[in-house]
């Protein structure tokens, strides 16, 4: 796949993931077609040279805090004409949803604002950022959702509170570092232990696989 194809199979996604969406509400695509789509622009982003991609870091800001405000406003609007329209309330994410456009561009500006940013080595913040992965797969893991955010931290409760952005906030922090401390101990303690097992469990898979071959060939010589 060319530079040009990737960038319409990109496009095409988007159109189907994040444009679609906003135009048919009800609209169900798999989650798994979006995963495809960031990793494609990832990927794009990688592996081809372009000006957008390059700019100073600050710009990205220009386009990211505008196109957040946009989105905060249209949802603020929503919120306010939910009443007068029968079903809107079912939709208050239908502008903030992970897979909306504004979303989308907010997320690749600031990508590539921190892409194009300099910063100096920090032995703290890559061992953090090492565990990122990890966060987001226990968190949002499905068997804990309902358990995470309605029994434990009962974020429905607080969603027309005035410190619903504290709590907000005082959630993520939490999460973030219980699923850190949760990685940083698998990885400490689990991991090695299920590394030295496969690492184990391969060696004599190619052993018998070894002692196999070495067997067919003295069959097939007898014959």
């Amino acid at each position: 796949m060319d530079r040009k194809q990737l960038g319409q199979l990109i496009g095409i996604m988007v159109i189907i993931k994040s444009v679609l969406p906003m135009v048919f509400i009800q609209m169900e695509i798999s989650e798994f077609v979006w995963f495809v789509t960031v990793y494609l622009i990832a990927a794009y982003i990688r592996l081809y040279d372009n000006r957008l991609f390059c700019l100073p870091a600050k710009l990205y800001v220009w386009v990211a805090f505008p196109v957040l405000a946009v989105q905060i406003s249209l949802s603020v609007i929503l919120e306010f004409v939910k009443k007068a329209i029968p079903g809107i309330e079912k939709n208050v994410m239908y502008f903030a949803d992970t897979e909306r456009l504004f979303v989308l561009v907010v997320s690749v500006s600031l990508f590539l604002m921190f892409k194009n940013m300099d910063i100096k080595h920090s032995a703290f913040v890559n061992k953090i950022a090492a565990s990122t992965f990890a966060v987001y797969l226990i968190h949002n893991n499905p068997l804990l959702l309902r358990i995470l955010w309605l029994d434990i931290f009962k974020t429905n409760e607080f969603v027309d509170e005035p410190w619903f952005i504290l709590h907000m906030i005082g959630t993520i922090l939490c999460v973030y570092v219980v699923c850190t401390v949760i990685d940083m101990l698998c990885a400490r303690t689990v991991i090695p232990w299920v590394t030295r097992f496969y690492t184990f469990l391969w060696e004599k898979i190619c052993a018998a696989a070894s002692r196999i071959g070495a067997y067919s060939q003295w069959f097939l010589a007898k014959l």
